[in-house]
C-alpha cells in the first residue's frame, strides 16, 4: 500500500459508510482528511477553508451541486488534484469538463487497489513521489 505522508485530503461522498470507509483507508496511508462531507456545496466550502491536496468527489450527491459543478467551483479557488467516485459512467460527461486537474477517476464500489492507483495519480499530478507504506 502507497501513501503520501501530510497529504491533505477533503471527501464528499453522500454515502456515511463509504464516506468512513476511504477516510479509514486514506488515514492509514498516512492522508490527512481535513475535512468531509455528503453535500457538494458543503464540499466547496471545505476546500475553500482547508486548501487540500486532493478532493474526491461523488458525483451523485445529497444537494443540488453535484460532483462535477463541485470540481467546476473548486477548480477556481485552488490546485486540488481531482478523484471522482461514481458508480455510474460518467466518463464522458467528466472528460467534457475540460478540467485539468483530474487525477482519477475510480468506479465503485472500490477496492484498495484503486485507491492506490488513484493517489499515485495524484502524487504525479502534484509532483511528489508516493511512499512505501
Amino acid at each position: 500500500m502507497a501513501g503520501v505522508p501530510g497529504l491533505r485530503a477533503v471527501i464528499c461522498e453522500d454515502e456515511a459508510l463509504i464516506r468512513m470507509t476511504l477516510k479509514l483507508m486514506l488515514t492509514e496511508m498516512g492522508c490527512d482528511v481535513v475535512g468531509e462531507t455528503a453535500y457538494g456545496e458543503e464540499a466547496v466550502s471545505l476546500v475553500e477553508t482547508h486548501r487540500p491536496d486532493v478532493v474526491f468527489l461523488d458525483i451523485r450527491l445529497k444537494d443540488d451541486v453535484d460532483g462535477v459543478e463541485a470540481a467546476l467551483r473548486i477548480n477556481t479557488l485552488c490546485n486540488a488534484a481531482i478523484v471522482f467516485m461514481s458508480a455510474y459512467d460518467y466518463d464522458e460527461r467528466i472528460r467534457a469538463t475540460g478540467l485539468q486537474r483530474i487525477a482519477a477517476i475510480v468506479s465503485k464500489p472500490f477496492l484498495q487497489s484503486r485507491i492506490d492507483a488513484a493517489l499515485a495519480s495524484v502524487t504525479d499530478l502534484l509532483g511528489r513521489p508516493p511512499m512505501s507504506g
